[in-house]
Protein backbone atom coordinates (compact mmCIF):
# COMPACT_ATOMS: atom_id res chain seq x y z
CA UNK A 1 0.00 0.00 0.00
CA UNK A 2 2.78 2.12 0.22
CA UNK A 3 4.37 1.92 -2.41
CA UNK A 4 1.26 2.54 -4.09
CA UNK A 5 1.19 5.62 -2.26
CA UNK A 6 4.26 6.74 -3.21
CA UNK A 7 3.72 5.94 -6.49
CA UNK A 8 1.30 8.35 -7.32
CA UNK A 9 0.16 11.38 -6.80
CA UNK A 10 -2.05 11.45 -3.30
CA UNK A 11 -3.68 14.21 -2.24
CA UNK A 12 -1.52 15.24 1.23
CA UNK A 13 -4.89 14.82 3.42
CA UNK A 14 -5.32 11.24 1.88
CA UNK A 15 -1.81 10.28 3.17
CA UNK A 16 -2.02 11.91 6.35
CA UNK A 17 -5.33 9.69 6.91
CA UNK A 18 -3.55 6.77 5.46
CA UNK A 19 -0.58 7.63 8.10
CA UNK A 20 -2.09 7.84 11.57
CA UNK A 21 -4.64 4.78 10.71
CA UNK A 22 -1.82 2.94 10.85
CA UNK A 23 -0.14 4.80 13.62
CA UNK A 24 -2.95 4.98 15.59
CA UNK A 25 -3.26 7.38 18.50
CA UNK A 26 -0.48 5.70 20.54
CA UNK A 27 0.63 7.29 24.03
CA UNK A 28 4.20 7.57 23.12
CA UNK A 29 5.92 9.13 26.25
CA UNK A 30 5.23 12.33 28.36
CA UNK A 31 8.19 14.11 26.62
CA UNK A 32 6.91 13.53 23.15
CA UNK A 33 3.03 13.82 24.36
CA UNK A 34 3.68 17.24 26.18
CA UNK A 35 5.48 19.05 23.36
CA UNK A 36 3.11 17.81 20.92
CA UNK A 37 0.14 19.08 23.20
CA UNK A 38 1.92 22.31 23.23
CA UNK A 39 2.47 22.52 19.33
CA UNK A 40 -1.33 21.56 18.70
CA UNK A 41 -2.54 24.29 21.23
CA UNK A 42 -0.15 27.08 19.16
CA UNK A 43 -1.23 25.50 15.70
CA UNK A 44 -5.15 26.07 16.48
CA UNK A 45 -4.46 29.73 18.18
CA UNK A 46 -5.28 28.60 21.73
CA UNK A 47 -2.35 29.68 23.30
CA UNK A 48 -0.27 32.98 21.78
CA UNK A 49 3.13 32.65 20.36
CA UNK A 50 4.85 34.21 23.19
CA UNK A 51 3.86 31.29 25.53
CA UNK A 52 4.54 28.37 23.40
CA UNK A 53 8.06 30.29 22.28
CA UNK A 54 8.70 30.10 26.33
CA UNK A 55 7.49 26.56 26.78
CA UNK A 56 9.83 25.80 23.91
CA UNK A 57 12.74 27.90 24.99
CA UNK A 58 12.44 26.75 28.60
CA UNK A 59 11.63 22.70 28.26
CA UNK A 60 14.30 20.19 26.91
CA UNK A 61 11.34 17.69 26.83
CA UNK A 62 13.63 15.66 28.03
CA UNK A 63 12.51 14.21 31.15
CA UNK A 64 13.67 16.88 33.30
CA UNK A 65 10.78 20.01 33.48
CA UNK A 66 12.59 23.10 34.97
CA UNK A 67 10.54 25.97 37.29
CA UNK A 68 10.29 27.59 34.27
CA UNK A 69 9.26 24.88 32.01
CA UNK A 70 6.34 23.93 34.83
CA UNK A 71 5.48 27.80 34.67
CA UNK A 72 5.69 27.86 30.57
CA UNK A 73 2.99 24.80 30.32
CA UNK A 74 1.07 26.31 33.15
CA UNK A 75 0.70 29.68 31.12
CA UNK A 76 -0.11 27.78 28.40
CA UNK A 77 -2.94 25.64 29.84
CA UNK A 78 -4.36 28.64 31.34
CA UNK A 79 -4.44 30.85 28.44
CA UNK A 80 -5.90 27.50 26.41
CA UNK A 81 -8.67 27.62 29.18
CA UNK A 82 -11.16 25.32 29.83
CA UNK A 83 -12.86 23.58 26.19
CA UNK A 84 -13.05 20.04 24.36
CA UNK A 85 -9.41 19.64 23.54
CA UNK A 86 -11.08 16.60 21.25
CA UNK A 87 -13.05 19.47 19.59
CA UNK A 88 -12.20 22.88 20.28
CA UNK A 89 -14.78 24.28 18.42
CA UNK A 90 -18.02 22.81 20.05
CA UNK A 91 -20.22 24.50 22.70
CA UNK A 92 -19.41 23.74 26.12
CA UNK A 93 -21.56 22.38 28.27
CA UNK A 94 -22.55 23.12 31.70
CA UNK A 95 -25.29 20.56 34.02
CA UNK A 96 -27.88 23.06 35.46
CA UNK A 97 -28.19 21.25 38.11
CA UNK A 98 -24.60 21.34 39.54
CA UNK A 99 -23.09 24.35 38.07
CA UNK A 100 -19.52 23.46 39.51
CA UNK A 101 -19.62 20.01 37.10
CA UNK A 102 -17.44 20.27 34.20
CA UNK A 103 -18.73 18.25 30.95
CA UNK A 104 -17.24 17.95 27.67
CA UNK A 105 -18.46 19.50 24.69
CA UNK A 106 -21.97 19.15 22.79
Amino acid sequence: MLQRILSQCIPYYILSIYLLEQIGNAYLDDDTNTRATIDYYWTHAMISKETHTAVQENCGFNGTYTGLCRTAIEAANNEKGLIDESNIYASFCWDASDPQKQHASV
